[in-house]
């Protein structure tokens, strides 16, 4: 039989194996579940974009790491720490008094199984700590890894925060532009609009000066022919001045003739025996009245004088 204190040894060793085992199921389930998400985005079942899968598996990581490396620093201490105390030792000495007195009480451990056990647990325990060298190892990575990426982060943040800043002051620029240029548009509209008024105002009067042009045109073709008709009316003005002139001169001859008949006329007494004379005697058949042409004021008047033959006896 085996020495109880070795047995009580191995117990509470296996015991810090049991719990690590279950912890490491724990995390075992987790990243199964991280690996299970990012195979659906690799599928492209799953909507979420590159850089939160990136986040995911940077965060995931560094905390499997660091819990399997906490937990392995706990469990080393653990270890080395797992003394029997007297109260123990004393339990598992009655315990074996008991088994050898024969008080018939079933055996606790199965030694076989517990040999098998052990041997399995030391050898994952080997291999876990060789993963978690392994791991250590990749968490100095990542975590040299998370702060440049960090760095470049809280630059790029800088950066883009420097752009946001200027895209913000462009748009404020563009904005206050857009604003501008809306007046202006409205003072061009209204501008426009009264300019339209006025151009058709000006066209307006355009149509009247058209008009204007038009009637004065016609008229100035009804002056050209008044003036050809006023050289005519001037041309028979002349003429008939030049037949007034005749006429005076014809009227004063007449009149001379009758003044000698009057004075014939007075002297008829003094003249003896019958005197036979032919002598022009005046009638005045027609007298008649005629406008001028020439001037419309003026009125002209035509004496027709006829002579006749009489004998006259004293």
């Amino acid at each position: 039989m085996r020495p109880v204190k070795e047995l009580a040894d191995v117990v509470i060793k296996l015991e810090v194996l049991e719990d690590i085992v279950e912890q490491l199921q724990g995390i075992i389930v987790n990243i199964q579940s991280v690996i299970k998400k990012c195979s659906t985005w690799v599928d492209e079942t799953d909507n979420s974009t590159y850089e939160d899968i990136k986040q995911i598996l940077v965060t995931k990581t560094c905390y499997f790491i660091q819990t399997l490396f906490q937990m392995a620093l706990e469990r080393n201490s653990k270890l080395s720490e797992s003394v029997i105390t007297e109260e123990q030792m004393k339990n598992v000495s009655e315990i074996q008094t008991e088994e050898d007195a024969g008080l018939g009480i079933k055996e606790t451990f199965d030694y076989q199984k517990l040999e098998e056990k052990l041997t399995d647990m030391s050898t994952s325990v080997e291999s876990y700590k060789d993963m978690v060298e392994i791991l250590q190892e990749k968490n100095k990575v990542l975590e040299k890894n998370f702060k440049r990426i960090s760095k470049q982060n809280k630059a790029n943040g800088n950066i883009c925060a420097e752009h946001y800043q200027q895209i913000m002051e462009e748009l404020s620029v563009a904005s206050r532009f857009m604003s501008n240029l809306k007046d202006e548009k409205i003072n061009l509209s209204t501008e426009l609009t009264e300019q339209n008024k006025k151009m058709e105002n000006v066209s307006e009067k355009v149509n009247k000066s058209i008009e204007i042009v038009s009637e004065f045109a016609m008229n100035l073709h009804l002056l050209d022919g008044f003036e050809e008709q006023n050289l005519k009316l001037i041309d028979d003005c002349a003429k008939l001045q030049v037949t007034l002139e005749v006429k005076e001169a014809e009227n004063r001859k007449l009149t001379e003739e009758i003044v000698l008949i009057s004075t014939i006329f007075q002297d008829k007494d003094s003249v003896r025996g019958s005197v036979h004379f032919k002598k022009n005697m005046i009638m005045v058949t027609q007298v008649f009245t005629m406008q001028d042409e020439c001037s419309p004021t003026m009125k002209i008047t035509k004496v027709q004088i006829s002579t006749k033959a009489c004998n006259i006896t004293i």
